[in-house]
This record gives C-alpha cells, sequence and structure tokens, in this order.
C-alpha cells in the first residue's frame, strides 16, 4: 500500500490518502448496514510507526444523524 499525495494548486502537500477496498471497510465493520459510514476515530503510535483506524463505538452510539 502506497499513500497518495493530496495538493494545492501551488503545489503544497496537505494530506495523504490511503484507499480503503469496499470489501474491507465492510469487513472491518466501518460500513453499517444501511451503507452509511460508521464514525471512525484514528488512532497515532509515532514510536511503533503505526496508524490504525477503528470505529469510534462510543460516538457511533451517540449518533443523532440516522
Amino acid at each position: 500500500m502506497r499513500l497518495t499525495p493530496r495538493k494545492r494548486t501551488d503545489g503544497h502537500i496537505t494530506a495523504y490518502f490511503a484507499t480503503v477496498g469496499s470489501k474491507e471497510a465492510r469487513d472491518a465493520g466501518f460500513i453499517r448496514p444501511d451503507g452509511k459510514s460508521r464514525i471512525l476515530k484514528k488512532v497515532v503510535d509515532a514510536e511503533k510507526g503505526t496508524l490504525t483506524f477503528q470505529v469510534d463505538w462510543e460516538a457511533e452510539n451517540n449518533r443523532t444523524d440516522l
């Protein structure tokens, strides 16, 4: 997997994207049965060099947009 840069018109990189396949997202529980995305949180561990995405169950259980 590689990160894809997002650049402003002046060429400055403002973010990076990583693609998650639809089956992967569903299998990980990131997608609700109605097809909407669950609320996710990201956990950065600079020491281990990891970036982890998880369902934020506290936020998900308090959703008001359903």
